[in-house]
Parts: structure tokens; C-alpha cells; sequence
């Protein structure tokens, strides 16, 4: 992990200190969110602050969303429900004019999520069919559907054939291993998620 820490100290400084094109700069900045986001570092909520405002481009818009969508994903699995959903909507607006239907899905799983959570399950069974169905050969885009589905399952005790699936899609998956319990043996191990939750 440090290493990876230590080549995006380098993307940045280099991003900061030459003249590279607005494309190349943002995708930079939206890889410093992303990675802050997933390890859980507070330091997440600042880099997201100093994204650009959205541009014409489409290139730029792309980037901008994929920033918002996966740091939504990561706010969502540490109980900031209200800022993951903010982040969803910015993040499918800027989305809507161009094609990238791993973003998209991924946005899609993270909202059956907190759907999930948040006690608006209406439609959550249809939505997490639908999404299974849409990922196609992208496994790893349905665990979110498939733990969406196995919380709403839980009181109907068919829970463990979902949390089961959940292990087929995303065996690696840190998040996803808490989910599953007992069923999986991965567990993040960074300290740096109890100061993302404060």
C-alpha cells in the first residue's frame, strides 16, 4: 500500500508542477480521491473539495464522475448515507451525456445499497434483478445487488443463498467480506476506518 501511496504522491506532485493537460489533471485528482476513499482516509472529503467544477468536455465530465461514484461507494460503506447519495446524484449528472456503463452500474449497485439500508425496498428486489441481469459477464458489479438483496432477505431467511453469491462475485472484496461475516475470512485491517466514520 505504501507504494501505491508513494506513486500517487508522485502523479500529484508531477500533476501540480508541470503543464499537462485539464483531462490528465483531473484523472489524476479523481485517483487521489478514489484511493483516499477506499482506505478510508477523512483526507477523501478535502481532495473531493478541490475538484474542478464541471466543464464541457466530456472527457473531464467522465472523470469528475467517477470521482463522485467511488467516493459515494465508500461513504455509503462507512455509514455516511446522506453525503453517499449527494455524491450519487452529482456523480449520474455528470454521467448522463456520456457512456460508461461500468461507472453507471456501479453507481446503480451503491444506491441498491443504501436502499437497502435505509429501509426503501418497494422496488429493491426488481432493481437488484435488473442490475444482476445488466452486469452480464462483470460479476463483480452484481455483489452489490447480491448484498443489497441479502439484507432484505434476512428477516425471510433466504439470506444465506444471497451472501452466497456475494462470495461468488467479489471473493476478495474486504467490504464485502464484513457483509458475508462469518462466511469470509478477509477483514479490512486499516485503523484509518474509524476515522473516516468520526
Amino acid at each position: 500500500m505504501r507504494d501505491h501511496l508513494r506513486w500517487l504522491a508522485e502523479a500529484l506532485r508531477i500533476a501540480d508542477s508541470s503543464q499537462i493537460d485539464d483531462e490528465r489533471l483531473v484523472a489524476v485528482r479523481s485517483n487521489e480521491v478514489t484511493v483516499l476513499a477506499q482506505l478510508g482516509d477523512p483526507a477523501a472529503w478535502a481532495a473531493a473539495e478541490r475538484l474542478p467544477t464541471p466543464a464541457r468536455s466530456v472527457k473531464i465530465r467522465r472523470q469528475l464522475a467517477r470521482a463522485h461514484i467511488n467516493l459515494a461507494d465508500a461513504a455509503a460503506w462507512s455509514g455516511h448515507h446522506d453525503r453517499a447519495r449527494e455524491l450519487l446524484t452529482t456523480g449520474g449528472e455528470l454521467l448522463s451525456d456520456t457512456d460508461v456503463p461500468f461507472l453507471s452500474m456501479l453507481a446503480t449497485g451503491t444506491k441498491l445499497r443504501l436502499d437497502a439500508a435505509g429501509g426503501r425496498w418497494a422496488t429493491l428486489e426488481q432493481d437488484g434483478a435488473q442490475l444482476i441481469d445488466r452486469a452480464g459477464d462483470m460479476a463483480y458489479l452484481t455483489a452489490d445487488a447480491w448484498v443489497a438483496l441479502s439484507w432484505l432477505a434476512i428477516a425471510r431467511d433466504t439470506a444465506i443463498r444471497h451472501l452466497d453469491q456475494v462470495q461468488a462475485a467479489a471473493p476478495e472484496d474486504a467490504p464485502l467480506s464484513c457483509v458475508r461475516g462469518g462466511r469470509g475470512r478477509a477483514r479490512p485491517k486499516s485503523t484509518q476506518w474509524t476515522q473516516w466514520t468520526r
